[in-house]
């Protein structure tokens, strides 16, 4: 039977392999080898907390990073999603001349030269339920927020795999965990990040070692360990696309449809393949619409520009994010009309031949 879903830029579900202590050793041969043959490795943490923000955001980058390290000592990874993807197409190329799927042409017929129309990937994502062993403080903001995106704390506290923070000692030998994070550091691949200062900074005190007391000895070991880089999609959202928004989820929208649409309009795009699509544990999460937008519905100012809002579920504005980069666009369409209206207005007036 075969358990992948057809190579498709459109699509609004994916399946997401649930990992906990029940059925770890089943999925662990499985996600090792996924990460071994991956081109790159996309982690996101869900932490316990993130202590004072202020603090996380100081204007001095050596003061951010002691910052965070007080965090990550009292708080705790309480679930980890790990996604790997695999470039198929280049390596098609390479065996056989052309690349895969017949998405590389070009008009005379000559495939040496050409760029391909899409860059095809196989993708397999785990969400691993964690349970750090050790006593760590749990914001109750923090909590809310999670429960109300359907996270499942009983199954965290019965199911979890569990951890110790901090340096190896004898308890860690036996420490999965550990093990998966270990191999994705001697299997040097890169690795995707949101807002990746706070979570490479979990990930080393919580499945590595403990953390070091300066952020140029840190900065070298993240080197070492991840050769090919450390990419950050918050930077990139805020620096280099420069996004309305660059939180993961208005990020992760947007950029889905902007791919649809390329891939619409016969433009370089990327196309997915998901593996392991079937199973008790596979757990398919929506993350398209194709319903009707209303008009008229107000969004939530809070939730727009941060992906969160104070009053959370009892917020009478829309938290939809079709929604909101509906509106964004509509903002972003306005401010261009305004700016163009003066340069009109000058347009008109050289046509006319006269200055009042």
């Amino acid at each position: 039977m075969n358990n992948e879903s057809n190579l498709s830029a459109e699509f609004t579900r994916v399946p997401v392999i649930d990992v906990h202590k029940g059925n770890l050793s089943a999925h662990m041969p499985a996600l090792l080898k996924a990460i071994e043959e991956s081109s790159f490795v996309a982690i996101d943490c869900e932490l316990s907390g993130l202590g004072d923000r202020k603090k996380l955001n100081a204007s001095s980058i050596d003061e951010r990073y002691l910052n965070t390290c007080l965090v990550a000592k009292t708080r705790s990874i309480i679930a980890l999603g790990l996604s790997t993807y695999t470039l198929q197409n280049i390596k098609d190329a390479k065996t056989n001349g052309s690349h895969a799927n017949g998405d590389t042409a070009s008009e005379n017929g000559n495939h040496e030269d050409s760029e391909p129309k899409s860059w095809n990937y196989k993708v397999q994502t785990y969400n691993i339920m964690v349970l750090c062993g050790e006593d760590y403080i749990v914001e109750p903001g923090s909590l809310k927020f999670l429960v109300e995106h359907g996270f499942d704390f009983r199954k965290q506290y019965s199911l979890g795999i569990q951890y110790l923070r901090g340096n190896d000692r004898e308890e860690n030998e036996d420490q999965p965990l550990r093990r998966i994070f270990s191999h994705l550091v001697k299997a040097r691949k890169a690795l995707v990040l949101h807002n990746g200062l706070i979570d490479l900074v979990f990930l080393y005190h919580n499945l590595y070692a403990a953390l070091p007391d300066k952020l140029g000895t840190f900065i070298s070991d993240i080197t070492e360990m991840f050769p090919l880089g450390v990419y950050d999609t918050k930077y990139i959202a805020d620096y280099v696309s420069r996004t309305q928004a660059s939180f993961l989820e208005f990020v992760f929208r947007k950029e889905q449809r902007i791919n649809r649409e390329k891939y619409m309009k016969n433009r370089p795009h990327v196309k997915v393949r998901f593996q392991s699509c079937e199973g008790e544990d596979v757990d398919w999460r929506h993350c398209g619409s194709a319903k009707e937008i209303q008009d008229g519905v107000e969004v939530c100012f809070s939730y727009a520009h941060h992906g969160h809002c104070p009053v959370g579920s009892g917020c009478d504005k829309s938290h939809d994010i079709d929604h909101i980069i509906k509106h964004r666009n509509i903002e972003k369409e306005r401010k261009g009309r305004k700016r163009k209206r003066p340069n009109e207005s000058l347009n008109e007036t050289a046509e006319n031949g006269s200055v009042d």
